[in-house]
């Protein structure tokens, strides 16, 4: 080998060499291929529920796909909606313990309210002083003073005085609101948001709330309400009587035993028996919750809490809408109306032309024969 080349090769492996060395080298390599942050939620409810499992779906993909760093997610269903016992409650901790000991947790984010109760007066012991979102029904029962310094509390983004402007201006003729809900805390807090925002429209109709019967007694109830009534469901996760639902299912039997049309606060309600509402995307909350990932893990403050309710949108299905008698061109501009059915002329639309053409053509022919018999 010639002298020049060994000189060459002696310069490129010490460069090498020197900079494999360097302290910095490591730090290069990491800043590329940084290692993931790890947050996980814990949702209030089971598994398996329509709401939650769209929520983390959406969730997933945004993180996926927003996110210029990894982002590894844990999800935990704490079903405290089904079981509030203190006993479960001690069993769930218990387990979160065991499973988080060693598994460092970047961030927390406890959806609902319940689960927002277990990350206050857990949070720190099971997981340290790691940021923590709670997102929650109503933020009222979360003052400051309740916070600790890692915290920052959100609420879903329900608006429930629109849906009520909504009834009004559909159904101007309605007398009584009748408002569903349960016995679960996430209920409950959805009840008192309700009552405060539809306070405006006392005197215009009778506000009755339904929240605390046995779905039995509940179902006999929207079955021989009075004339001119409305049914405004929110959620029922548990009856008077202690028995857990998933609220999306308890809407279809109310809705197929109720004497009124029945609206909505979620668009997971829609197609099981709501006339519409100014409802809640599913999908769009979990984008939502996935922007305040990234911003909380990139130290960004949350300027607005209110910016939940942006996923709101108006909808309706077209069945209800005409099982009601509401006129659709009474709708808000801007509507989304679902489960249009066909009309005989859209689904045979080639047969009819098919049809008329065949009979034009024989009423010529008629008209032709007849005037060359005149002749």
């Amino acid at each position: 080998m010639k002298p020049l080349n060994i000189f060459k090769n002696f310069v490129i492996f010490s460069i090498i060499a020197a900079a494999s060395l360097w302290p910095g080298a490591d730090i290069l390599a990491q800043d590329k291929n940084p290692a993931p942050k790890r947050v996980l939620a814990i949702f209030v409810f089971k598994k398996g529920m329509p709401g939650p499992y769209r929520i983390e779906e959406s969730l997933r993909a945004a993180l996926a796909s927003e996110s210029s760093f990894p982002i590894e997610l844990d999800v935990e269903y704490a079903d405290q909606s089904r079981f509030p016992e203190k006993t479960y409650l001690s069993k769930i901790i218990d387990l979160y313990q065991y499973k988080y000991s060693k598994r460092k947790v970047d961030l927390g984010l406890a959806i609902g309210n319940e689960s927002a109760d277990l990350m206050l007066e857990h949070g720190e012991a099971l997981f340290g002083d790691i940021p923590v979102v709670l997102i929650t029904a109503d933020r009222k029962n979360l003052p400051r003073s309740r916070l600790k310094p890692n915290m920052v509390s959100v609420e879903m983004g329900f608006d429930f005085g629109k849906t009520g402007s909504l009834i009004q201006d559909l159904l101007p003729k309605t007398k009584n609101l009748f408002v569903v809900s349960g016995t679960s805390l996430t209920d409950r807090k959805l009840k008192d948001l309700t009552v405060e925002a539809l306070a405006e429209f006392d005197g215009r109709f009778a506000i009755q709330y339904l929240d605390d019967l046995s779905l039995e007694d509940l179902l006999l109830k929207v079955a021989r309400l009075p004339k001119d009534s409305v049914i405004f469901y929110l959620t029922l996760f548990r009856d008077a009587n202690g028995q857990s639902f998933v609220p999306r299912d308890i809407v279809d039997e109310i809705s197929e035993k109720a004497n009124a049309p029945t609206f909505g606060i979620m668009d997971l309600y829609l197609g099981h028996g709501i006339v519409g509402g100014n409802l809640l995307s599913a999908g769009n909350q979990g984008k939502r919750y996935a922007e305040i990932v990234v911003k909380t893990l990139k130290g960004e403050p949350l300027t607005n809490s209110k910016f939940m309710g942006k996923g709101n949108q108006m909808m309706f299905d077209w069945r209800q809408l005409k099982r009601w008698s509401i006129d659709e061109d009474r709708l808000p501009a801007g509507s989304i109306v679902r489960y249009r059915e066909p009309s005989i002329w859209a689904n045979h639309k080639p047969e009819v032309v098919a049809i008329i053409a065949f009979l034009f053509i024989e009423t010529s022919l008629i008209i032709m024969l007849w005037i060359q018999i005149k002749k």
